[in-house]
């Protein structure tokens, strides 16, 4: 019984091994280079681009079917340069045979080597690429209208890998004078994340002569999108920044994000993301983020916690000056949490916690209207030495003391002239204030600007009925 069996599944094999021959020896005898007109023709009428295929196209039989071709230059009939638009130095596309046979097509992998895209805006701010590119914009629906997606029926057709290696990517805008430049882009799409995760991996290089933080990405990130094309999900994404240069301490910026689950709903145009976490050079924060980002009227919610970190030396890294004062030990430590909510129209923070320093500040603020703003806020300190971020002493025309301090008089006009131009109303309780070497405690400070106009009431005004 076995012995007949293991004949039968020999001779199994052998026809099976000899279809397979016998396919490839068929598919050999066509000549895809007879195709390449057509091809041409094909890319023109549908994307505006004049395409031209370098050596030969070729089939290749290891491991399964695969065409490849050698250098493809696609050129732009709005080319500013003699530097074409898209360049491939070398492509291949590997299909999947048995499903081949069921009359599904199922690339098993794509692979694209030294892909090169140079955009390029000229004096006039005239693109390089086609119309058609810029017609593209107008076909896809804003987010506001983006129909019901139940009843969409995908095609049989599957890409399980799509690599690129060792791409370029540059942007030329001549009319402002910026270039942007991603270098050394590999990148690489491993399954079909329709209904199943994919997995998606990137790395590149960025700079430009307008880019103040040049330095190199890396991306990692589970891809699920589910079979209606609606619900668009993210699994363990990763990404990290490590910059070229070095900044404060000899140190070279480096930021890492990671999200362990975000979901974009395109109906609902709800966006979640959980566990959300961003760190650079010191600085940590944690986020939990939901929200509708409608584009005619978006409302994000957030909960907010930032680790304690030295905010005078993370801003020195990006870059970012803080006022001279006249302690150095002013603004070295600030943490906090606090619930955001951000619309068109406004933002707040409610269930503030911040420490600042030896401060401890709690209570919401809340900017209503950007254009002419209006600023609301509630807040309760409990101790502050405002003489730790007083400018450092200056001999200017003061007005003296009994201490003998110098108090800036150019100084706090200046800020009463800002305060002037705002829309404030507020509230600050001072559990226990120094200033000018004074102590004072309980001090409640009602603040009100508006038309030019400052008022401020102190302890006593406020107990007058």
């Amino acid at each position: 019984m076995w012995r007949i069996t293991g004949v039968w599944l020999l001779r199994a094999v052998a026809i099976l091994f000899f279809l397979l021959i016998t396919i490839v020896l068929v598919i050999r005898q066509i000549d895809l280079n007879t195709y390449k007109s057509s091809l041409v023709a094909s890319i023109k009428s549908k994307t505006g681009l004049e395409a031209s295929f370098e050596g030969d196209i070729q089939w290749s039989f290891l491991p399964g079917i695969g065409i490849q071709t050698g250098k493809v230059v696609l050129i732009s009939n709005r080319n500013l340069t003699e530097q074409p638009l898209i360049e491939i130095a070398q492509s291949e596309i590997r299909i999947e045979l048995l499903p081949l046979l069921q009359h599904k097509l199922e690339v098993s992998a794509l692979t694209l080597e030294g892909l090169t895209l140079d955009l390029i805006n000229d004096a006039h701010g005239r693109g390089n690429w086609p119309d058609s590119f810029s017609s593209l914009r107008s076909t896809i629906p804003y987010a506001a209208t983006v129909p019901a997606r139940d009843n969409i029926m995908l095609p049989a057709f599957a890409i399980h890998s799509v690599t690129v290696n060792n791409a370029r990517v540059t942007w030329d805008n001549r009319q402002r004078g910026k270039r942007l430049e991603f270098n050394n882009i590999n990148a690489r799409l491993k399954g079909y994340p329709i209904g199943k995760p994919a997995q998606i991996t990137l790395s590149t290089a960025i700079n430009g002569n307008t880019f103040e933080f040049p330095g190199s990405l890396t991306l990692n990130t589970g891809l699920l999108l589910d079979e209606n094309l609606n619900r668009i999900a993210l699994t363990q994404t990763e990404a990290s920044w490590n910059g070229f240069n070095r900044h404060a301490n000899s140190q070279p910026l480096t930021c890492k994000l990671t999200i362990p689950a975000g979901q974009y709903e395109i109906n609902r145009q709800a966006l979640r993301l959980t566990g959300l976490r961003f760190e650079t050079n010191g600085f940590r924060l944690k986020a939990a983020i939901n929200g509708r980002v409608a584009t005619t009227r978006p409302d994000i919610q957030a909960d907010v916690d930032i680790a304690p970190f030295n905010p005078a030396l993370t801003m020195q890294q990006w870059h970012l000056n803080l006022p001279v004062v006249r302690n150095n030990k002013a603004f070295t430590k600030l943490a906090m949490k606090f619930r955001l909510q951000a619309t068109p129209d406004s933002i707040s923070v409610t269930d503030l916690d911040m420490t600042l320093d030896d401060s401890r500040i709690n209570g919401a603020a809340t900017v209503e209207g950007f254009k002419h703003p209006k600023l609301n806020f509630d807040l309760v300190v409990d101790a502050i030495n405002l003489d730790l971020y007083r400018e450092p002493r200056k001999k200017l025309i003061p007005s003296q003391r009994n201490n003998g301090e110098v108090i800036n008089v150019n100084s706090v006009t200046q800020i009463l002239e800002r305060l002037k131009r705002l829309n404030t109303n507020g509230i600050i309780l001072f559990r226990r204030l120094v200033f000018d070497r004074i102590t004072m405690q309980n001090l409640r400070w009602s603040f009100v600007s508006k038309q030019d106009l400052v008022k401020t009431v102190h302890p006593y005004d406020l107990n007058k009925p």
